[in-house]
């Protein structure tokens, strides 16, 4: 089942929602993300930024190389 994946960079936290209903303003959209994949989202990031904050450029950079490398995997 996919969740629809926000970020807040300002607050830096992530957030999956099972609708359209983000009541913060601080939370941006960023996809559609099984919870596998937005948990080898967050490992990945955790490896690339440890405790340094992330922008919401980065998380989007990272979520479009996560999308592209899973749907290389799919087509192999």
């Amino acid at each position: 089942m996919t969740k629809r994946f926000y970020y807040s960079e300002a607050k830096q936290k992530v957030s999956l929602k099972n609708d359209y209903s983000m009541k913060d303003d601080t939370f941006e959209y960023i996809g559609m993300v099984s919870e596998n994949e937005f948990n080898l989202l967050l490992d990945v990031l955790l490896f690339k930024y440890s405790d340094k904050d992330i922008s919401l450029e980065q998380i989007q950079k990272c979520f479009k190389d996560l999308r592209t490398l899973m749907s290389k995997l799919k087509r192999k």
